[in-house]
């Protein structure tokens, strides 16, 4: 089982260009990432709700604002939590 602490330290690995991992160490490593990601997500939902919602910006924003917020949130999000895993992946598939 892998700390939190380990899966930062192989986040921050996963940009050098030596550093590979196991087969088990890498489906860890992507679970971690998938509720790392989903905790992130929920978050990122959460806080738009209530500063769209809750404040002022309500009344200036229409609904393709919104969506370009959600998409541009949800993909940042997605790049942040799985680019290390595609990066292990392909250290792996080269050699």
């Amino acid at each position: 089982m892998m700390k939190m602490s380990a899966f930062f330290r192989d986040y921050k690995k996963a940009f050098n260009q030596n550093d590979k991992m196991g087969l088990n160490e890498w489906i860890n490593f992507t679970l971690k990432s998938l509720i790392m990601f989903l905790l992130l997500f929920l978050g990122y939902t959460a806080l738009q709700y209530f500063i769209l919602i809750k404040s002022p910006l309500f009344d200036y924003l229409s609904v393709s604002d919104v969506r370009l917020t959600s998409i541009c949130g949800f993909t940042g999000i997605l790049l942040a939590c799985f680019t290390p895993c595609i990066l292990y992946a392909v250290k792996s598939a080269i050699g």
